[in-house]
């Protein structure tokens, strides 16, 4: 297996047109994210050359080179330390020759025809990939005190006060989380479009205050207002997220509960909702960032810092109350209820699995997690990932198939006894670039294997058990067992998710090894 070390480094930074081409460098979990100067000076086929180089993304203003799970963060260590230095030793001249600067022309004007809808999302990316830790880690935490709630302290009349406490501990980090994402959301949006981050949090704000004055309802009558939505259901089952069901049984009357009161209650006799949630503070983080660097256009350098915020902030503020928030609550709206009937579809949710290898080829599969977001805030928990996870079994069968039909002592076989354990644990990429994408008819197989395990999860969400996963964000493969739950408690969920696994490997497996791996390269 290939190491991340100084001389790999060196070579990448060879084939990307030499240090001085190379303005940001950044990683997520599996890929090394360059932005540089002059996109054409980079050799594409070079790179993929390298020795542990698994593929190449370019986008709008990044290129992605995939490298695996846990050597992306070390790449990107290792290539800081290297521009540091900047040394030039392992730069080499940018192509002089007519054939060569033309050759490069060409790639680079192909490259434009997709990276507009590529770069926008390889945003996503800088937006989401910080959060996945928390995602992970609070998710985690909340499916075990879950389990532990549903067997241990539900319908027992004496349990231990000691393990209530650890429960609820153990439950605070993903409320804190999801209580003010938004914040989180709107500061990286912001960022990632070119603007200034606490702008954007701040943005962000105001979708999270409450506009009903606190004093208008008293105690009593909130607790009148929310009793019909407290049924045994949301108590026991929901218990984790009890405010989106309560959303999702009152939405016109949430706004009265008490909250923290923003001290206005419209926008000069505009109402004011801000129900768009996380579709809007992207909107308007992402906006935002537009207007901003537009004044800033216009603002004197020894002014800028009292000026330029101050003027995008009176504008964005403006414009989210009268605009924003109620588009946003519309697209919010809107996006829920298409994917959360597709995912109680089985011919919905089948196609969603087995295209979902396409968005994390191109990179773009980032673009899912506003999505992600509307359903934990309707439903409650996140019902499209363990449908896409299915993905990622279907590569696993399928890696397995051709495992067996490779011949003994082969590179296919090195190759893959390298990245199966990372794709039962979730982490695709190393089996898409290595293993089946350059093989072609083992990435369609794959593909199908998804699918089936897709129609599986859609159906049993049509007889009558939707499930999902407890957060926004998580790990998928089998570690994602614990993170799975639904309406009627986490252990059915769990059960649901298995056997959808299961089938994702064996399906994979099956039209891997009958159809998808004759006539390809086995060696």
């Amino acid at each position: 297996m290939s190491k991340i070390n100084q001389e790999m480094i060196n070579k990448i930074i060879v084939a990307v047109g030499g240090s001085n081409n190379i303005a940001r460098n950044g990683n997520c979990m599996t890929r090394l994210r360059l932005g540089l100067h002059d996109r054409h000076l980079a050799d594409h086929s070079k790179l993929k050359q390298i020795d542990g180089v698994m593929g190449v993304i370019d986008g709008d203003d990044q290129l992605q080179i995939i490298l695996g799970p846990g050597k992306a963060q070390k790449a990107q260590e290792l290539m800081a330390i290297a521009l540091q230095t900047n040394d030039s030793s392992v730069d080499e001249q940018s192509p002089q020759s007519l054939d060569e600067v033309a050759k490069a022309q060409k790639s680079q004007l192909k490259s434009k025809q997709n990276s507009l809808i590529q770069g926008f999302f390889a945003k996503f990316a800088t937006i989401f990939t910080p959060l996945i830790p928390g995602f992970i880690a609070a998710g985690l935490l909340l499916g075990i005190a879950t389990v532990l709630e549903q067997n241990f302290v539900i319908g027992v009349k004496e349990h231990s006060s000691f393990l209530v406490d650890s429960i609820n501990y153990t439950k605070v980090f993903s409320k804190g989380l999801f209580t003010f994402l938004g914040i989180l959301v709107g500061y990286n949006a912001q960022q990632a479009f070119g603007g200034t981050g606490v702008n954007g949090a701040i943005l962000a704000s105001l979708f999270l205050l409450i506009y009903v004055p606190v004093g208008s309802i008293d105690q009593k009558a909130t607790l009148l207002l929310i009793e019909p939505c407290l049924t045994p259901d949301i108590l026991i089952s929901k218990s984790f997220n009890i405010l989106s069901s309560i959303k999702a049984c009152l939405p016109e009357k949430l706004e009265s509960i008490p909250g923290y009161y923003s001290g206005m209650k419209d926008f000069f006799s505009f109402t004011i909702n801000p129900k768009g949630n996380i579709i809007g503070i992207l909107i308007a983080a992402i906006l935002g960032a537009k207007v901003e660097r537009f004044i800033r256009r216009f603002v004197p350098d020894n002014f800028d810092m009292l000026l330029t915020s101050t003027i995008t902030l009176l504008i964005m503020g403006a414009v989210t109350y009268l605009a924003i928030m109620p588009i946003g609550a519309y697209l919010f709206d809107g996006m829920s209820f298409l994917f959360k009937h597709l995912n109680s579809n089985p011919i919905g949710a089948a196609i969603l699995a087995g295209l979902f290898l396409i968005a994390v080829m191109f990179g773009i599969h980032q673009g899912f997690v506003p999505v992600y977001i509307a359903l934990v805030a309707d439903q409650g928990f996140n019902s499209l990932f363990p449908i896409l996870a299915m993905a990622g079994g279907g590569q696993v069968g399928a890696a397995i198939a051709l495992f067996i039909r490779s011949p003994k002592g082969s590179l296919l076989r090195k190759q893959i006894s390298g990245a199966i354990i990372p794709g039962f644990l979730g982490i695709g990429e190393p089996l898409i670039y290595g293993v089946t994408l350059p093989r072609i008819k083992p990435f369609i197989t794959a593909c199908i294997g998804g699918a089936a395990g897709g129609f599986f999860i859609g159906l049993v969400a049509m007889l009558g058990l939707p499930m999902g996963l407890n957060s926004v964000f998580g790990p998928s493969g089998v570690i994602a067992i614990p993170f799975m739950t639904s309406h009627d408690g986490a252990l059915p969920a769990m059960l649901v998710y298995l056997v959808g696994l299961a089938i994702t490997y064996v399906s994979g497996f099956i039209i891997t090894y009958f159809f998808g791996s004759k006539n390809v390269d086995l060696r």
